[in-house]
């Protein structure tokens, strides 16, 4: 064996246990939200949409998390998701398969996973956000 084999062997070693931690990092962050690196921005949007919903009770869950993180991997920044919360807040019941600002009880649907569910349903909402953001202006 030379020296420069065993530098390339080396090498690869080193890779391999920088691949095998940034898995881990990503399987405690998983299951852990406290780990993950943005765990208080993540944990000021589930206060915002507690509080914009009136959701006092509800608990910062493991899958309000995930469903946050979820977003932010997919390159929104919070303050799209705060969009989308507040679209949420100012439209929570659904008449006749419209979002509306009023409505029964039985008709209102402002959980989180209902504006964080994906993409496409986020933008939807960051755009009722918008919308609500504009007529509070007047």
């Amino acid at each position: 064996i030379t020296a420069e084999e065993l530098n390339l062997g080396q090498e690869a070693t080193i890779k391999s246990q920088a691949a095998m931690i940034g898995r881990l990092k990503g399987k405690l962050e998983a299951a852990d939200p406290e780990a993950h690196p943005r765990h208080k921005e993540m944990d000021a949007l589930i206060q915002r949409w507690r509080d914009k919903t009136g959701h006092k009770r509800s608990k910062a869950s493991k899958d309000r998390f995930d469903l946050i993180r979820a977003r932010l991997n997919d390159g929104y920044e919070v303050e799209e998701i705060e969009l989308a919360i507040d679209g949420l807040a100012a439209f929570p019941y659904v008449r006749d398969a419209q979002r509306c600002s009023t409505g029964e009880p039985s008709q209102r649907f402002d959980q989180l996973k209902h504006a964080l569910n994906g993409g496409q349903a986020l933008e939807r909402f960051a755009n009722l956000g918008h919308r609500a953001r504009k007529e509070a202006q007047g």
